[in-house]
């Protein structure tokens, strides 16, 4: 199973991470176009990317949940 192949690294543990399909992805688009970079730029935060071209929300959840696993992923903000 691959996370999306346009994202920062998750061991950095981001504060936001965006969950989606191939929009989210950026599938197409140079990256510097996708809504998550041009997010990451106005709130000067990263953010993770974990999207699928033509998904169902199961995978998306399931990769995150993951990488919440994967990586000790235990920061929440509510």
């Amino acid at each position: 199973m691959r996370i999306s192949f346009k994202s920062i690294e998750f061991k950095n543990k981001p504060r936001v991470v965006a969950i989606g399909c191939s929009i989210t992805l950026g599938q197409g688009m140079p990256e510097h176009l996708r809504w998550t970079d041009l997010l990451s730029k106005m709130i000067n935060e990263p953010i993770g990317n974990i999207s699928y071209s033509g998904a169902a929300i199961n995978k998306n959840v399931s990769s995150f949940l993951g990488m919440v696993h994967q990586y000790k992923y235990v920061r929440w903000w509510w």
